[in-house]
């Protein structure tokens, strides 16, 4: 397993890519850097996980027992995904963390969610910004 936060509109939205199986600990290491780099904006961040290559290596009562955190200005959570039981799993821990959450199956429809939700945000600056997530002079990764 492997993941990438990044920011893809500074102080506003983050951006993690994961791959492979996800483990408990993997898991809250990607919750933990959104957190922190939450912690960095006072203003409202969104976070869109592309979980498009990645599966859960846990079961489902492990997963909605773990210490996950939400940060006070966190926005929306979007899960960007096909595989059912990792929204079940997503679905149960923003509901008890009370985290506005949804799920699509393609990035696109990531950025017209959030783009709806958030007027203040540029839809073509994040298009662009996730395009380019392997460049790093586009972006800053954490």
């Amino acid at each position: 397993m492997s993941f990438k936060c990044y920011w893809v509109v500074p102080g506003r939205v983050v951006y993690c890519v994961a791959s492979g199986a996800l483990s408990a600990k993997e898991q809250i290491a990607m919750n933990n850097a959104f957190c922190s780099m939450a912690a960095q904006s006072p203003h409202q961040v969104h976070y869109i996980l592309n979980g498009e290559r990645a599966v859960p290596a846990m079961r489902l009562r492990e997963g909605i027992t773990l210490p996950y955190r939400k940060p006070p200005n966190s926005g929306w959570t979007i899960l960007v995904t096909q595989h059912r039981i990792t929204i079940s799993i997503v679905a149960l821990i923003t509901d008890i963390m009370h985290a506005r959450f949804t799920y699509v199956t393609k990035v696109e429809n990531a950025v017209d969610f959030i783009c709806e939700r958030d007027p203040t945000l540029d839809r073509e600056v994040l298009r662009d910004s996730i395009r380019n997530i392997d460049n790093p002079t586009a972006t800053s990764a954490v």
